[in-house]
């Protein structure tokens, strides 16, 4: 007991539930990551090549193995009359940064990087949860809409 009467104990329980805001945060920076990855592999003309975990089953011996598989990452970059362009993505839907203005104008491919670290730095300080927030709103309504039909 005298090694317990070193550690500092108190009565508080982990709070396993994780606020939706920071949530869609998460997610979103998650997809910006891959996306810059996929950017710089782009520029170095170089395959980017993620991969998933998945489980498999053996269809002679039904086991079940968890393998790596190539997970496909659709970019949100691409070139017009000569300009990079980019929009950042929430599942499906593309997220207005300004009203009608869902695309950033990147200029040269070089940049991209740095404008996806920008693009990660303002989810991170809360500049798109307004976005996030109507996204989820108009995801829920469709959700709804479908499951009463």
């Amino acid at each position: 007991m005298a090694y317990l009467n070193k550690l500092k104990l108190t009565d508080t329980a982990r709070n396993r539930t994780i606020d939706p805001v920071m949530r869609r945060r998460e997610k979103l920076i998650e997809k910006l990551n891959e996306q810059r990855e996929s950017a710089v592999h782009s520029i170095d003309n170089t395959p980017y090549l993620p991969t998933k975990r998945a489980w498999v089953t053996d269809g002679v011996t039904g086991e079940r193995n968890l393998i790596e598989k190539p997970k496909k990452v659709r970019q949100w970059f691409w070139e017009a009359g000569g300009v990079w362009l980019f929009q950042i993505r929430y599942g499906a839907n593309v997220l207005e940064l300004a009203k009608g203005k869902p695309t950033i104008e990147v200029g040269d491919k070089a940049k991209l990087p740095d404008v996806i670290e920008l693009c990660i730095n303002a989810v991170k300080d809360g500049e798109l949860d307004a976005q996030l927030n109507e996204m989820a709103v108009q995801t829920g309504a469709k959700l709804r809409k479908s499951k009463a039909a």
